[in-house]
């Protein structure tokens, strides 16, 4: 009422997603940080029976991520406050020392750690344009990720096995 619009159009997220695309029947999945969503729009209706919710998006992935590295991989994720680098005099490598933070929460470190897992998940996780199988994806070349404390590890087969789990929890 304060700003006086003309009009107010009210309708739900998977409508307007149809709609954005061009169409008024559709199917929308909506993978969120919080959790994945499965609509049917038909003739710019939601059909609210036929809407499948899923805990698993996004943030979870980014769990996964976290637990994958610090378990089946052995690395520690430390977060960026707890060293510094300095560039050696060859100007190739870096040292690396220790900073203490005595007054760090432990929300605030996994927080951080967090942050980690996800540019990991953003810049070398991808979905295959394919269902996923263990078979198929034997022979896919590892890619490499720095990460901020120096350590490269690789990831191979689980950078396509660890998004699919959206799709196929039982993986």
């Amino acid at each position: 009422e304060k700003h006086n619009p003309p009009a107010v159009f009210l309708a739900k997220n998977p409508v307007l997603t149809s709609f954005a695309s061009g169409r008024a029947t559709s199917l929308v999945v909506d993978c969120g940080g919080s959790g994945t969503t499965v609509s049917a729009v038909h003739d710019g209706y939601a059909m609210q029976k036929a809407v499948t919710r899923s805990p698993l998006g996004g943030d979870a992935i980014t769990d996964i991520v976290l637990k994958y590295l610090e378990k089946t991989k052995k690395t520690p994720v430390r977060p960026r406050y707890e060293f510094k680098r300095k560039l050696k005099a060859d100007g190739e490598s870096f040292d690396v020392t220790d900073v203490d933070c005595p007054n760090t929460t432990a929300g605030y470190r996994l927080f951080k750690q967090r942050e980690i897992a996800a540019d990991l998940k953003e810049t070398v996780f991808r979905m295959s344009d394919t269902t996923y199988s263990e078979e198929d994806n034997q022979n896919i070349p590892a890619v490499s990720y720095e990460l901020p404390d120096g350590n490269t590890i690789e990831v191979g087969v689980e950078r396509f096995k660890i998004p699919e789990l959206i799709f196929q929890p039982d993986l």
